[in-house]
């Protein structure tokens, strides 16, 4: 602004010199200079007082961002505000590659999760239903072999039941009759589901009665 102001006063010197001159003669030059050279005096005035204005803005905005304004030019000041921004918009684009790199991932985990969840599942259900499967086995065979144990008691006591009697047919009590009602009794007790051993002794109990009885005889 200084070098502006110097060279418009120059100006004007030299405009008031050349119409001083004593020999020229008046032309437009008289004319038009003044008027040019007085509106170019408003102008730099003008603009003299905006520069001012930028000048203090300048000062508080080097102040807000730790800087000396005397010591820091302008350009210098924009070119770390501009060093800044573009910094930080590179910084910002790295978060936002972090961030969804971190968001696959995360989803990458919880499918795998979810699929090691199924795999588990599916493995329990398995492992109960082939307990399951075993326990129903072993309870059918349980069962079967209740039946066969039922059955071959039953067929043991059938047989028994045959030899007590014919044993009962060759003897008789003091009255002459075969003593059928124990006998009835033991075959009863027998299908009806006792324990095997009382069954055995009631028909040991039978036999030597039987056996007395022909002893007497």
């Amino acid at each position: 602004m200084a070098v502006l102001k110097k060279s418009t006063e120059a100006t004007a010197k030299k405009v008031q010199a050349v119409m001083k001159e004593e020999k020229r003669k008046p032309d437009n030059f008289d004319k038009m200079m003044p008027s040019v050279v007085e509106k170019c005096k408003k102008e730099y005035e003008e603009l003299e007082k905006l520069f001012n204005k930028v000048s203090q803005d300048y000062e508080k905005l080097a102040e807000k961002f730790g800087e000396e304004p005397k010591t820091t030019p302008p350009e210098a000041l924009f070119g770390m505000v501009s060093d800044f921004m573009n910094l930080f918009k590179k910084a910002r684009k790295e978060v936002k590659i972090q961030k969804a790199k971190a968001e696959k991932e995360r989803k990458r985990l919880l499918q795998q999760q979810k699929k090691v969840r199924e795999l588990e599942r599916t493995k329990r259900q398995r492992q109960e239903q082939q307990a399951k499967g075993d326990r129903d086995k072993e309870r059918e065979a349980r069962r079967e072999r209740r039946r066969k144990m039922k059955q071959k008691g039953n067929d043991d006591d059938t047989n028994d039941a045959n030899g007590d009697g014919d044993g009962d047919g060759d003897g008789e009590n003091d009255e002459g009759e075969v003593d059928t009602k124990d006998l009835t009794d033991a075959i009863t007790q027998l299908r009806s589901g006792k324990a095997f051993k009382k069954r055995r002794l009631r028909r040991q109990d039978t036999l030597r009665q039987s056996k007395l009885s022909k002893f007497e005889l």
